[in-house]
């Protein structure tokens, strides 16, 4: 007899989700199986999604179409057939993926400072202003930033 540790939940009919990455639980390279933790719309606590990604990061937005499923030894998860990510575009977004550890160097109270001044030179500016200044921000920022020119003190 098969070992069948999934169950599925209520419903088999195909859902969607989507919410911010808060944790990467599990990420196999080779295969691209993950387990996420998702801040998803609608749910009070953080929702676990396993599914397939290529490449993924806490702060990214995700949205999945699946179904619900009941592991024996998980519980209750969100079994995605089609994960999509997309990068931050929220404050908490994007601080939570430069603190990823995707750049060296930036844990969570650098990527705080960042976001911090940032967002406040942003919401500053107004309408076109803002987008102006963020495309020359990206533009001007990320390659210095890369090339090794940054000083967190600022000096």
């Amino acid at each position: 007899m098969p070992n069948q540790q999934l169950q599925p939940a209520a419903a088999t009919q195909s859902e969607q989700i989507a919410g911010l990455v808060e944790r990467v639980t599990f990420h196999n390279d080779e295969t691209g199986f993950c387990v996420l933790r998702l801040k998803a719309r609608g749910h009070r606590e953080l929702v676990t999604v396993v599914g397939t990604l290529p490449e993924v990061r806490a702060g990214e937005w995700l949205e999945a179409q699946g179904r619900w499923i009941v592991n024996k030894e998980y519980g209750q998860r969100f079994q995605g057939e089609m994960l999509r990510t997309m990068p931050p575009t929220t404050v908490e977004g994007i601080e939570k993926y430069l603190a990823s550890g995707m750049i060296k160097g930036i844990g969570p109270v650098l990527a705080g400072r960042i976001v911090q001044n940032y967002a406040s030179y942003c919401t500053s500016l107004s309408g076109s202003q803002a987008t102006s200044a963020s495309r020359r921000l990206s533009d001007s920022f990320c390659p210095w930033f890369l090339t090794g020119r940054f000083s967190p003190t600022g000096s």
